[in-house]
């Protein structure tokens, strides 16, 4: 019996370095930006190019519009306000496309740590169970720790209702205090290094 315990607490600690192990990986990787697939990208600079050619148009009709007369430069500013309007449209879908396709990219990831952390607590708790009704040494130790704790938590003094306001209300007002003192002092050096920088300079 004692060798199956030990057998059974050591693939359980082997279970729970494990899921430590990949709960850090796991953190890892969902700090990382997942990169865009290939047809994304070819939208994107698909996008990009015809956001050049329509700026590379509006700047040719502003100098054309320059060159001809001032009368239409006001045409020309609106030309350039809508472009830079459509600029702005595309630049907010492109955005939009990445933002879907990285969503899209993440909701397919697994949470294995947390299924194996789980794991480790259900097989713990049936270890503890069977161990209990068995009525062997690990159980045996299982129940006085469970009753020596419970007796502990009867031999605690709680402190009653009235006592527990009042010293929240000290703590709360020492607070207040501290932190306008500390606030005032933090107001009045800073009044004086500038005082003394004016000084020097």
């Amino acid at each position: 019996m004692k060798k199956s315990l030990s057998v059974l607490a050591l693939l359980l600690s082997l279970l729970a370095v494990l899921s430590f192990g990949s709960f850090s990986a796991f953190a890892e990787s969902s700090d990382v930006n997942i990169p865009v697939s290939s047809e994304d990208t070819s939208e994107i600079s698909a996008e990009e190019s015809k956001i050049e050619a329509a700026v590379t148009d509006t700047a040719s009709e502003i100098s054309v519009a320059e060159t001809t007369s001032e009368a239409s430069a006001a045409e020309t500013s609106d030309a350039s306000a809508e472009t830079t309007e459509e600029t702005s449209e595309a630049s907010g879908e492109e955005s939009q496309s990445t933002a879907a396709a990285t969503t899209s990219d993440d909701g397919g990831s697994f949470p294995w740590a947390l299924v194996i952390f789980l794991g480790i607590v259900v097989v713990l708790v049936v270890v503890s169970v069977i161990s209990i009704k068995a009525n062997n040494r690990f159980g045996q130790w299982l129940k006085n720790f469970f009753k020596d704790h419970k007796s502990e938590l009867k031999k605690v003094t709680w402190p009653s209702r009235e006592f527990t306001v009042k010293n929240t209300i000290v703590v709360l007002v020492c607070l207040v205090v501290s932190g306008l003192v500390i606030g005032l002092l933090d107001f009045g050096l800073a009044k004086l290094v500038e005082l003394l920088a004016s000084l020097v300079s």
